[in-house]
């Protein structure tokens, strides 16, 4: 099952599922440009998805997670401290 006998029947490629696990697939069969001087993650999404990624996220983000500039610190402030704080 996994010595020589095993590798014979991935040689002689009776079983899809296993050649497909064993050999793996072509990669231009999924639109991949494997020439390309641009990296793959730009414009393939998934195996699974027939359009290519997309440059910008799908999501909305509410006013609210946006923050506000915090105030200026006064060094004043630290004249009220000792040294010891």
């Amino acid at each position: 099952k996994y010595g020589m006998l095993g590798i014979l029947k991935v040689i002689r490629m009776k079983d899809p599922d296993l050649n497909m696990l064993a050999l793996g697939m072509d990669l231009t069969t999924l639109g991949l440009n494997l020439n390309s001087p641009d990296n793959l993650y730009s414009t393939f999404a998934s195996p699974w998805s027939d359009t290519p990624a997309r440059k910008d996220p799908e999501f909305y983000l509410p006013p609210c997670y946006y923050m506000n500039p915090p105030h200026e610190l006064k060094t004043a402030r630290f004249q009220k401290f000792s040294p010891d704080t």
